[in-house]
């Protein structure tokens, strides 16, 4: 059994030998030939001073930094998307929901002064006898506090005299009683109020957008300095430089903190 075992170990060197031994049909050379060649070829000398600066390729680790400038004009243009640029997304969240709510705000207030502005027209056409029609605010403010036109004309002549503004026959308005002047007087400063109110809510927007301006540029420096304390740039530097006696190219790579 032993006398076996041999047998068949020494078969399966000679067929080892013999295969890196035969030659290869591109070039006549067997496979440890090429093997050795190989190994003499990838000689790597890691502490060599570089000797070809041109072939360097520096990569850096450190993380993007934020512009500020970037992110002002962003949360200018709309609110919030300087802080999302600026990786505050909780903040840019607030800004977007104010921004939202002021534009609701002012839709809503709009919306109900041209709601109350179309009722108080309607309601002095038919208690008051009023041509709503070109007929500006100044004028239905004038309607909301006389009974009729000739008071009003009288109370300007009496105050005014020669300057007295009056109204000519088509502006002609006379309340049927002092509760629809009174019922109407309200429809007027509910439109007049919520029209104030958009105006105002206008004002809020543009505010909103300053203040979102001003603290996505907060924000950038605070994500710039958080980065920059957290972890400093990690360079590595591959150098090259040709191997004495040898068409060959010695790598080395180092990793510089």
């Amino acid at each position: 059994m032993a006398a076996h075992v041999s047998i068949l170990r020494a078969g399966t060197m000679a067929a080892v030998l013999l295969v890196m031994t035969w030659p290869t049909p591109a070039a006549g050379h067997s496979i440890v030939q090429l093997l050795d060649q190989s190994v003499m070829d990838a000689h790597w000398d890691l502490s060599a001073e570089p000797v070809l600066p041109d072939a360097r390729e520096l990569v850096s680790a450190a993380p993007e930094m934020k512009s500020a400038p970037k992110a002002f004009l962003l949360s200018l243009l709309v609110p919030g998307a300087g802080q999302f640029y600026a990786q505050a997304p909780g903040r840019g969240r607030f800004f977007v929901g104010a921004e939202l709510a002021i534009w609701t705000g002012f839709l809503g207030f709009r919306l109900y002064s041209d709601w109350k502005e179309e009722d108080y027209r309607l309601y002095a056409a038919e208690h008051a006898g009023v041509d709503p029609r070109s007929k500006s605010q100044e004028y239905f403010e004038d309607v909301s506090l006389f009974m009729s036109m000739e008071e009003y004309n009288r109370q300007q002549l009496r105050d005014f005299r020669e300057e007295a503004q009056l109204y000519a026959q088509g502006d002609f308005w006379e309340w049927d009683s002092e509760g629809s002047r009174r019922k109407f007087d309200s429809l007027y400063r509910a439109s007049t109020n919520a029209e104030d109110n958009a105006i105002i809510m206008t004002g809020v927007g543009v505010f909103n957008h300053l203040i979102s301006a001003v603290d996505a540029i907060r924000s950038a420096k605070a994500y710039n300095r958080e980065h920059a304390s957290r972890s400093a740039p990690v360079q590595f530097t591959i150098e090259m430089k040709p191997n004495p006696g040898s068409s060959t190219v010695m790598v080395g790579l180092k990793k510089n903190f």
